[in-house]
């Protein structure tokens, strides 16, 4: 089972991608139009009437282009050059087989032309007809880069593919800004890949014995994947239990790159138009030497005139999936960046972005039912699919609140279950209610239940988060009743699963298992009396007053009142300060008053003040 919210939030972005075919929609509608053609001469008639007009000839153009491309294998030079044309005109790239090219050198080149690259594929036919890829290489105008992992794609016959990651090389440079504007920008590109490369090698140094997960889970940066050609920087910062878990199998999944692709919550790092400029730094923030702070994290130098320009632009973290975030956490992340993050929509009800339609807050183990009441009708969230940031300082603190709030979505979508229909409950299966309400500026998680051993008592569970996961589970009881589980086996179940179901039967497993079985000391340690018993009070004779003359009453029949003895004025915190839990009734009878006291098992006091005639 993985994150219920990653498939809804991915559900949102199909729009963008159904935009796609919009194109080859409308081109086979034109060719549906007349119905009676039916032989092949009539469809080449009706291609050449629909080819007459501009725009129709560009559609189909290019429909005939992504079929060239998704075609077979090719076995000989113009299949590959051909293929290589119609990869450079869907990216709308111009396109030239080098002729005059130096003797000396094997093979024929065939070039892709951009503005700020050139892609050279050199290609070479041998005298028994077979073909090889000799190599690829991007040509900068400073620098010239070998792309092995194209010369694979090539040879393999995954144009396509080839295509895609042609695309998100020229997606980097926005073509609305002059050329060395675009230049700029990919300087600011290079130096933030550099940064973030060395604050990964800095988390690997100061922990060299840690994995994959735990450089995911706790990482500076998460797991980096570095930028290649064609493809973005990619920082993968979150897994959760659900996701290591092979179902199929049972078995745990082993964390290879090929796993990786397909789970967890991951960031792509690129740059983005913003109306505003901003300085963004062109040369590297960390020195070589990797300094570093008393918190052993990377040292950053300040960005000034010297290490910074001026750019329309701004960079981004794209979050694959989107994440739902609390509202308090939207903006903190604005307070660290400075800059605004986008969203889907406006800010709704959080509960309504973590929890489908057909899902309902019931989780059944075996006979036993657990039924979670979430109280979150108050908190509110946004769908966040970007965030905008500065400097590669602000990755560190983004990743961190991202971590928070992927740790409370996957606590709170472990209790939701797709709904069933309504079945006959046997008599003998139990049920348990669980109240969850989240306190957001302490961040914490409150669970309120049913006590599993005390009848008509509460129990209270506080779960701490941060960006390092779950940091406390804390157990509460009332006074007098059997302690739960300890709070480190609360604490452990938690951090190890994630789930507020599978942690809350292991409490009541533990609690009733442990129920005859732990001692009158261990009940006295977890709740101190704040006070040693009073000690018992020898009674005294009262002191009578001096006689007063009785007042004349009007109704003979009446009796008289006791003349009230006199007593040293008590105060009330002088009487209740040996309290030890049992009734109290004291008399002032100076002041003429009274005064009953009752400990309830919950320390809630009853104060009763009458007056007495």
């Amino acid at each position: 089972m993985g994150l219920d919210w990653e498939t809804k939030s991915s559900r949102m972005l199909d729009e963008e991608s159904s935009r796609e075919g919009e194109s080859s929609e409308e081109l086979m509608e034109m060719l549906r139009k007349k119905n009676e053609t039916k032989s092949f001469d009539d469809i080449i008639k009706l291609l050449h009437v629909v080819s007459s007009e501009q725009k129709a000839r560009i559609m189909l153009r290019s429909c005939m282009d992504k079929v060239l491309m998704n075609m077979g294998g090719s076995y000989n030079l113009r299949d590959v050059i051909d293929r290589l044309r119609s990869v450079a005109s869907v990216n709308g790239l111009r396109f030239n087989v080098v002729l005059d090219q130096d003797t000396s050198s094997p093979g024929t080149t065939c070039q892709i032309l951009a503005d700020m690259f050139t892609m050279e594929v050199t290609l070479d036919e041998s005298q028994f007809g077979g073909l090889s890829v000799l190599d690829v290489k991007i040509v900068y105008s400073d620098h010239v880069k070998s792309c092995p992992n194209m010369v694979q794609i090539i040879r393999e016959g995954k144009f396509l593919e080839l295509s895609k990651q042609l695309k998100g090389l020229t997606d980097i440079y926005p073509p609305s800004m002059d050329q060395t504007t675009r230049t700029r920008m990919y300087m600011a590109l290079q130096s933030l890949d550099m940064d973030l490369a060395k604050m990964s090698q800095v988390y690997r140094d100061s922990h060299g014995d840690s994995d994959t997960l735990h450089i995911i889970m706790n990482g500076y940066v998460g797991l980096l994947f570095p930028r290649e050609v064609g493809t973005c920087s990619q920082l993968k910062y979150f897994l959760s239990p659900y996701d290591l878990v092979d179902v199929k199998t049972k078995q745990l999944k082993t964390l290879t790159n090929q796993v990786l692709e397909n789970i967890g919550m991951q960031a792509e790092i690129g740059l983005e138009v913003y109306e505003t400029p901003c300085k963004l730094p062109i040369t590297p923030l960390i020195a070589n030497n990797h300094p570093t702070d008393e918190t052993s994290k990377p040292r950053f130098a300040e960005i000034n005139q010297h290490n910074s320009v001026p750019l329309p632009a701004c960079y981004s973290l794209k979050l694959h999936p989107p994440v739902p975030i609390l509202d308090h956490i939207v903006k903190q992340i604005e307070q660290e960046t400075k800059l605004p993050v986008l969203y889907k929509d406006k800010s709704t009800s959080y509960l309504s972005l973590i929890q489908k339609d057909d899902e309902c807050c019931k989780v059944t183990f075996g006979s036993v039912t657990h039924r979670h009441h979430l109280d979150f009708s108050h908190v509110e969230g946004l769908l966040v699919h970007q965030v905008r940031f500065t400097s590669p300082e602000h990755v560190v603190a983004v990743i961190n609140l991202l971590r928070k709030q992927c740790y409370l979505n996957t606590v709170l979508t472990s209790c939701m279950r797709k709904s069933k229909k309504a079945q006959v409950s046997d008599p003998a299966d139990m049920e348990w209610c669980f109240d969850v309400s989240y306190n957001d500026q302490r961040s914490k998680l409150n669970v309120t239940f049913e006590h599993p051993t005390c009848s008509c008592s509460t129990a209270f569970a506080e779960i701490s988060f941060s960006s390092f996961g779950i940091t406390s589970c804390h157990m509460f009881v009332g006074r007098g009743d059997q302690p739960l589980c300890s709070d480190k086996l609360a604490t452990t179940v938690m951090q190890k699963s994630l789930s507020l179901p599978v942690t809350m039967r292991t409490v009541m497993f533990h609690t009733k298992k442990n129920r005859h079985k732990e001692p009158e000391v261990h009940r006295q340690s977890r709740h101190p009396t704040p006070h040693p018993p009073m000690p018992p009070v020898k009674p005294q004779p009262p002191i009578m007053a001096p006689q007063q003359q009785q007042p004349q009453l009007l109704n003979p029949l009446q009796p008289t009142l006791p003349t009230p003895a006199t007593t040293p004025p008590v105060s009330i915190n002088q009487s209740m300060s040996h309290f030890t839990g049992t009734s109290i009734y004291r008399y002032d009878l100076t002041s003429r008053y009274y005064f009953i006291i009752i400990h309830l098992p919950l320390l809630e006091f009853i104060l009763i003040q009458c007056n007495r005639r």
